[in-house]
C-alpha cells in the first residue's frame, strides 16, 4: 500500500503503510505522528499514550507534536475507561 494519511475513528490522521513488506500491523508499529517516518525497530520500543495508552510514539518531541490532533480522541477514551472501571 502507499503511504499516505487516513483518519481514525476521531478524525486523528494516522499512516496506513503497516502492511508494506509483508510486517503484519501487530509486529513493528510506526509512530504515530504523521509527520514522522520511524518505526519501531522490535516489537515494544515505541511508548503509549500515558492517557489512553492507545497510540504509539518513538519520542516525546512526537508526541507533543501530535497532542493537537490526538487531544480530542484521548481525553474521550480516557473518559471512556473510568466508566467501564
Amino acid at each position: 500500500l502507499a503511504k499516505e494519511a487516513v483518519k481514525n475513528i476521531f478524525g486523528e490522521r494516522v499512516k496506513d503503510d503497516s502492511f508494506e513488506e509483508g510486517i503484519h500491523p501487530l509486529q513493528i508499529r510506526p509512530c504515530t505522528n504523521p509527520s514522522c517516518s520511524k518505526k519501531e525497530a522490535k516489537k515494544g520500543e515505541f511508548r503509549k499514550c500515558g492517557a489512553c495508552r492507545r497510540p504509539v510514539y518513538c519520542s516525546p518531541e512526537c508526541q507533543r507534536a501530535h497532542w493537537p490532533e490526538h487531544k480530542g480522541g484521548c481525553k474521550f477514551l480516557k473518559r471512556l475507561s473510568k466508566r467501564s472501571t
